[in-house]
């Protein structure tokens, strides 16, 4: 059965830019238009004052997503932009949303950018290979 629904995650690493155009390709190949890219604001635990913190994740994310989404449209795939803030851990942001889309397969890079909260926390592709509900493809 091929693929109808990509979520591309991204975080803007360059495991995650590689994704892309991997996930331009197999949306190619699956006769696919356009694919979701997904960049989470992460905030681990609410914050007092929290607002300007949170706008600067929020901007992170969207420079992501759009230089994502740049790589998906050179592979000659359209991408659908999300950006949303969360709660929790970037894995769970990632699940959540692939559920919400009605994602069939998730696409992100094997390393992003957190590889201090890694080390101690293990990896959010490790974290989304656990709690995805569908299959999930990592980059190198």
């Amino acid at each position: 059965m091929p693929y109808s629904r990509i979520l591309l995650a991204t975080d803007g690493s360059e495991h995650a830019l590689k994704a892309a155009a991997q996930a331009a390709q197999l949306a190619t190949a699956c006769n696919i238009s356009t694919i979701e890219v997904f960049g989470a604001a992460v905030e681990y635990a609410p914050l007092k004052g929290r607002q300007p913190f949170m706008q600067a994740m929020t901007t992170e994310a969207e420079h992501a997503v759009e230089e994502t989404a740049r790589i998906v449209a050179e592979g000659g795939i359209e991408a659908t932009r999300v950006v949303k803030p969360f709660i929790g851990s970037a894995g769970d942001a990632i699940c959540a949303e692939a559920d919400a889309f009605g994602a069939d397969l998730i696409v992100m890079g094997s390393r992003g950018q957190g590889s201090a909260h890694a080390l101690f926390a293990g990896s959010t592709s490790q974290h989304v290979v656990h709690c995805a509900k569908v299959p999930v493809l990592l980059v190198r």
